[in-house]
Parts: C-alpha cells; sequence; structure tokens
C-alpha cells in the first residue's frame, strides 16, 4: 500500500490540469454522458466512488447530479 507521507508514489496533477479538465467542453461531457449511462435506469441504487477526485471533486459531483444513491469522493492530496 502506499503511505499518504510519501507523495512521490501518487500521480498528481497541479491546479492548472484540473481546470483545463473542468473546462475542457469537448471531452467533459462525454465523461458525463459515460456516468449517466453506466448509473443505468436506477441511479438512486448505485454508489459510485471518484479516486483522485482532485480539487473540484468533478465526476462526483457529476454522478451526485445524475442521482446516484451515494457518492464517495476521494483525494490523497490534502492541498485539493
Amino acid at each position: 500500500l502506499n503511505s499518504l507521507q510519501d507523495d512521490r508514489k501518487f500521480v498528481s496533477f497541479d491546479a492548472s490540469a484540473y481546470k483545463a479538465m473542468k473546462d475542457d467542453s469537448s471531452r467533459t461531457p462525454l465523461f458525463q454522458q459515460a456516468i449517466f449511462r453506466r448509473l443505468g435506469p436506477r441511479p438512486e441504487e448505485c454508489t459510485v466512488l471518484d479516486l483522485g477526485t482532485g480539487p473540484f471533486a468533478l465526476f462526483a459531483i457529476m454522478a451526485a447530479e445524475l442521482g446516484a444513491g451515494r457518492v464517495f469522493a476521494v483525494e490523497a492530496n490534502e492541498q485539493a
């Protein structure tokens, strides 16, 4: 297991990379469509885990807005 005390073992992005993902009008909607399809006809019965959610928790928020019953957003970087 990776230690949370050793950041060298984690892939991380700086704030500008997360902002670029959030503002990417060509790819971000495709992720939203994929989450919608995966949640299926009864999203309230689904649990979503967004690992490495970053400072915006973008996919976790999408899942919640699309009706997922439970959403967990997990980020190892305390500054995110």
